[in-house]
């Protein structure tokens, strides 16, 4: 006997078929196993003994047949999930006494266990590309913290530019700590990846959304410092609030789409979706777009400063600095209705009397050194993940591991901790600390020492020194 549905309506459950236009590499597979299972084990007929038996059914990974109560049901491992080998163990699935599936406590639904699936070898090695994520997020969330504590202490860099930049660190940070709590509490667990449950689903979610602000910000980055260098009359007021739109309010309308039409697509709701889905390019799309559209700002910046760097060096006009080439740190400083950076820190700074050739070649390469991480366009390296053997394919994602994990500690020291601004302000203010403290001892001994003399009966004659420290 078969208890908690008919077979007309497990078969009829069961077997609806996809669009076949619309389906992934994944469910193709899943479908053909679908098939599979109606095939060889769903048409069969019903046991008629008289025993007990949970009913047949397909989960989607495996499919199981008629199982006696009080009884586990075995099935052979998909091959078609990423992480399982097919030939190394089975799946199984518990059959309560009183012929119904095990439901997992957490969920509340038919459980079966695919942890004996695993390829622990693949694991360990994903395990150890996780980690490398966690190192890379982790130092460069503390550098990046400690350098938006210096943006926001110094008032002299206060400024539009700096502001763009402390919403772009603070992207990284959010991005980072997000992406630490997923691979901690899902990624690194096999079974909470199996479980698949909601929370996981949803850390995935707020991981999608965090990382499309950063890469947003990015663009974000490029857009402000093309408008000013190449735009007229712009205003930063306008910029900025044009910025904050689509640095933090673009990425809630792709990652909202997101969200629902893949909690709505039964195959795509799996392992915590980690799995590749087509559907990943309504976030990565924007990423994508972000990081080709600043290749094009870059190039019209370089070509915009070595114009620049061709006038200022011409003999036909005197050397009088330019103030897009030499107005490049963080100093605010107008221009075209909004601020700019200022020469200490610069990226591009005027050295007259030189050769136009080697000196546009040497701030056309910087420039772009400095440029690339901030507009984040070292990802056109590793934006195609290349079908090569296991070793390469294994070289390309630590490569991309430490590229994406590591870029957020690249800014913070090109940008804070490497920038001359930076560094003249906090010497400046050390120095500020040092005379303030050194001045108050002084006063100190001076106080000390007036008083021993007049407990002495001694009283200290105005001599040159004393009248020039109490002027």
């Amino acid at each position: 006997m078969i208890v908690g549905t008919s077979k007309t309506a497990v078969i009829e459950s069961i077997a609806v078929t996809l669009p076949q236009a619309t389906m992934s590499p994944i469910e193709a597979a899943m479908e053909a196993a679908k098939q599979a299972c109606y095939e060889t084990v769903l048409t069969l007929p019903y046991p008629d003994d008289g025993r007990l038996y949970c009913n047949r059914t397909f989960d989607s990974w495996g499919c199981w047949n008629d199982t006696l109560a009080g009884t586990k049901a075995y099935t052979k491992c998909p091959g078609f999930i990423k992480g399982f080998d097919p030939g190394l163990s089975t799946a199984f699935k518990d059959c309560n006494k009183d012929g119904t599936w095990w439901r997992h406590p957490k969920t509340n639904k038919s459980w079966a266990n695919y942890t004996p699936c695993v390829n622990m070898g693949d694991f360990e090695k994903n395990r150890m590309l996780i980690y490398t994520f966690i190192s890379g997020y982790t130092v460069s969330i503390l550098a990046l913290a400690v350098s938006l504590g210096i943006f926001c202490f110094f008032k002299q860099l206060q400024c539009d530019r700096i502001t763009l930049h402390k919403n772009l660190f603070v992207s990284y940070i959010l991005t980072g700590l997000v992406w630490i709590l997923y691979y901690v509490f899902a990624a690194l667990d096999a079974q909470v990846l199996i479980d698949n449950p909601w929370w996981c689903r949803a850390l995935h979610v707020i991981c999608s959304y965090f990382t499309a602000c950063n890469f947003l910000w990015m663009f974000c980055e490029g857009l402000y410092l093309h408008t000013i260098i190449v735009c007229t009359f712009t205003s930063g007021k306008t910029l900025m609030i044009v910025c904050y739109l689509l640095g933090w309010g673009l990425s809630i309308i792709n990652t909202t789409i997101y969200t629902i039409i893949r909690s709505t697509h039964p195959t795509e709701s799996q392992r915590c979706w980690t799995d590749e889905s087509e559907l990943m390019y309504i976030n990565a799309g924007t990423c994508i777009a972000s990081i080709l559209i600043n290749s094009v700002f870059l190039i019209s910046i370089i070509r915009v400063l070595i114009t620049k760097l061709r006038a200022v060096n011409s003999p036909d006009t005197n050397q009088t600095s330019n103030p897009i080439i030499e107005n490049s740190a963080y100093t605010a400083t107008p221009m075209n209705g909004s601020t700019i950076h200022s020469q200490n820190s610069a990226p591009l700074i005027h050295t007259p009397k030189q050769s136009f050739i080697g000196v546009s070649t040497r701030k056309a390469t910087r420039a772009i050194l400095i440029l690339v991480p901030l507009l984040g366009l070292q990802y056109l390296f590793i934006l195609y993940r290349p079908d090569t053997d296991e070793r390469g394919l294994q070289i390309y994602s630590i490569i991309s591991a430490f590229v994406t994990s590591f870029q957020g500690l690249f800014v913070a020291c090109i940008y804070c901790f490497f920038n001359g601004e930076v560094i003249a302000i906090m010497k400046r203010k050390w120095g500020q600390h040092k005379l303030m403290r050194g001045g108050r001892r002084g006063s100190s001994r001076r106080g000390t020492l007036y008083s021993t003399q007049i407990t002495s009966g001694e009283v200290p004659k105005p001599t040159e020194s004393h009248v020039n420290t109490d002027l």
